[in-house]
């Protein structure tokens, strides 16, 4: 059994004199003088120069330790196989208000440390009115703050999952949840892949990098956001990941001798990596400190980059795999890698996904309140009939039919995972598909195989509704089967999904979205309850935008929100969107404060431009790589079609409109019915440049 002893942070007078020698004899580079933004080649010679000095007059180490041993903190000697004895450092604090405390573990990342767990611990350990209380444990990761160096090729995260599964059990918590981010993100996959569900019983990430489902899933406006901001961070923010993996002891060298070079590494991103959080140059200068002062040196933190990539599959590949352990799921966008939230259903089931600014109930619904009123009262009718919803793009149709959802089955609805399927075609062709799925619902988007979608509606339906109802305890005996986009199913899925609704009605019902009902067939139209969500007003969504701003504490800017609700064209997910990225990009926000458009937006402005410039073979080929960088980011074909499309027609003469509008409707349809997506969108770039040079040349076409 791993001994547990009692700790005190106590760092020797000898090493705060050094750091003192080293800060006194500190020389700072020059800096460009004059940027229109002062970070942008990283920190600011002032924010080093004021820090530097702060540190070396004014901090004061010892007040700063006093206070921190005020947390009950513990070392607990672990064996890790193969690699022998380790002092894990841990902050341990057991709830005192009930004797069902869930035990709690809470990893944390780089730059990060056990700190973070400091102001969170009484609100933890006390469950507040409403929340359960913890046993929290908050360990130092081997390599951390006053854990052990690692010391030892090979030592990579899934040890370090070993190393902190067994703090737990040597604690008593044979059962325990665990909350992480970042590398700790990567340390509790591993716990879960590695010793769930008998010890630990679930998760919560406050992101998560899984892997994209095998076949292509729909993408809303936040999930192609999400990508934008994942690929800027990639190609602008990740150089640290590569150094610090690739070439950790060049790095080392710096980050140890130069206690202002370990200030600015951090500083920057404890900037860069946070939502407008204001630091005191105490709070900076404490987190700094705690990696100078670490037990296996300033620079030993780098060692779990490194040997996480040399893994084969490397262990953010490994942990991807999928576990039965539930799983929770925060989304902020100031995270670094947004992926999809689909995605999240990869790694396991997801029972809980906290996306801020959306609704849950149908009773936080903040306009059309008397829809939301007649399909709560459906809900509990006991007698819930088939949906077909429409209305327009960001409209609010899919968050109000989760909440329905929520209203007929209660919370358990929430906990999905996606599931890959294939069905065979009468021509032998398989198919791949995703479904996402609950024990109580399946939602689905058969258009994803084009002209196959019949062979998916009829038998994922006939089988969904020849099962009977898993759970015993559930509200309603039938399964609900949401079906996206159902405006765009051909006509021979929509007979197939008739007959399915006429004759397997006592087990299933069917929510069909829709933009319009124009396309959908009279005979499901009749046999289906029609609701209409009509786009919210300009005025709603300045409602939406003010209650999400004081929610989260940002300056409240009625102009701005106006200008919002009106470039948003009454689309509320796509106000959410600007609104967001808008308090992400400054951290002052006025009337006048510009609203970004997507970057994929602005690429496909550039696009229209290029085309309108030059109609040539070599223009073709250019904006040919640019559709392929739209495609490969999962930007949908259509909306690529329908955007450039909208570009185009503001730059042309209006008798030139219908035409181009034609010939877009003419290859949105074909891009519905092939395969090879990049070939209608170049033949449509070809059509116009024809279409427009004609024009110019005074040629009827």
């Amino acid at each position: 059994m791993a001994s547990i002893t009692p700790f005190k942070i106590s760092i020797s007078d000898e090493k705060i004199k050094r750091l003192q020698q080293k800060l006194a004899l500190t020389d700072l580079p020059s800096e460009v003088p004059e940027l229109t933004n002062p970070w942008a080649r990283g920190v600011p010679l002032s924010e080093i120069k004021r820090l530097t000095l702060h540190w070396q007059h004014n901090f004061n180490w010892r007040a700063v330790e006093t206070k921190l041993n005020e947390l009950p903190q513990y070392t607990a000697n672990i064996e890790v196989e193969d690699f022998g004895k380790y002092d894990v450092h841990f902050v341990h604090q057991r709830s005192q208000v009930t004797t069902d405390a869930i035990p709690l573990l809470v990893l944390h990342g780089w730059p990060s440390s056990f700190l973070q767990v400091r102001d969170m611990l009484p609100i933890l350990v006390d469950g507040g009115t409403d929340g359960p209380a913890f046993h929290v444990v908050a360990p130092s990761l081997i390599d951390f703050g006053f854990s052990s160096a690692s010391n030892k090729k090979g030592f990579n995260v899934e040890h370090h999952a070993e190393a902190y599964h067994k703090v737990m059990l040597a604690l008593g918590y044979n059962e325990y949840v665990v909350q992480a981010g970042d590398l700790g993100y990567l340390v509790t996959r591993f716990i879960a892949l590695k010793y769930g569900s008998k010890h630990c019983k679930a998760y919560h990430l406050n992101n998560a990098a899984p892997a994209e489902p095998k076949q292509p899933s729909p993408l809303d406006d936040a999930d192609l956001a999400g990508l934008a901001r994942t690929k800027e961070f990639s190609t602008r923010g990740n150089a640290y990941f590569l150094l610090q993996s690739t070439k950790p002891q060049t790095l080392a060298y710096s980050l140890t001798d130069s206690p202002v070079g370990l200030l600015a590494w951090i500083y920057e991103k404890l900037v860069d990596w946070s939502d407008g959080y204001t630091w005191s140059d105490d709070d900076i200068l404490t987190w700094v400190s705690i990696y100078y002062f670490s037990r296996a040196g300033p620079a030993a933190s780098l060692n779990i980059y490194y040997e996480n990539e040399q893994q084969a599959p490397t262990a953010f590949e490994k942990a991807k795999e999928w576990s039965d352990v539930p799983l929770g799921v925060a989304r902020f966008e100031k995270d670094l890698v947004l992926l999809p939230k689909a995605w999240n259903a990869t790694l396991g089931p997801v029972v809980l996904e906290m996306d801020r600014l959306r609704p849950r109930s149908l009773e936080s619904l903040t306009y059309h309140s008397d829809l939301s009123a007649r399909l709560k009262s459906l809900a509990q009718s006991g007698d819930f009939p088939h949906l077909l919803v429409y209305g327009p793009s960001g409209a609010g149709k899919k968050t109000r039919i989760i909440a329905t959802l929520k209203e007929l089955y209660g919370p358990g609805v929430e906990k999905i995972k996606v599931d890959a399927r294939v069905f065979q075609t009468t021509s032998n062709r398989k198919l791949e598909f995703n479904i996402v799925a609950s024990v109580y619902h399946l939602e689905i988007t058969p258009s994803d195989v084009g002209t196959y979608d019949r062979v998916v509606v009829q038998e994922l339906l006939k089988e969904v509704a020849q099962t009977q109802q898993v759970d015993q305890s559930a509200k309603q005996r039938f399964k609900v089967v949401v079906i996206n986009e159902a405006d765009h199913l051909t006509r021979d899925a929509q007979a197939a999904l008739r007959r399915t609704m006429e004759k397997y009605s006592p087990n299933l019902r069917l929510i069909l979205l829709a933009n319009s009902t124009s396309n959908i067939i009279a005979p499901i139209r009749s046999r289906t309850l029609l609701v209409r969500v009509a786009a919210p007003s300009e005025l709603d969504i300045c409602n939406v935008l003010r209650s999400a701003a004081e929610k989260e504490n940002w300056t409240v800017s009625e102009h701005l929100n106006q200008r919002i609700a009106k470039e948003s064209a009454r689309n509320l997910r796509r106000a959410l969107l600007m609104f967001e990225a808008i308090y992400a990009q400054n951290e002052k926000v006025s009337d006048a404060t510009p609203i970004p458009p997507p970057d994929w937006e602005a690429l496909i402005s550039v696009i229209a431009d290029e085309i309108l410039a030059e109609r040539s073979p070599a223009r073709i080929l250019q904006v040919r790589e640019r559709l392929y960088d739209l495609l490969t980011h999962c930007i949908p074909p259509t909306t690529i079609l329908k955007t450039l499309t909208f570009k185009l027609i503001t730059k042309v003469d209006d008798a030139l409109k219908p035409e181009v509008i034609k010939w877009s409707a003419f290859y949105e349809h074909r891009i519905k019915l092939g395969s090879k997506v990049i070939f209608h969108l170049e033949a449509f770039v070809a059509k116009f440049m024809r279409i427009y040079e004609g024009y110019l040349m005074g040629m009827d076409f």
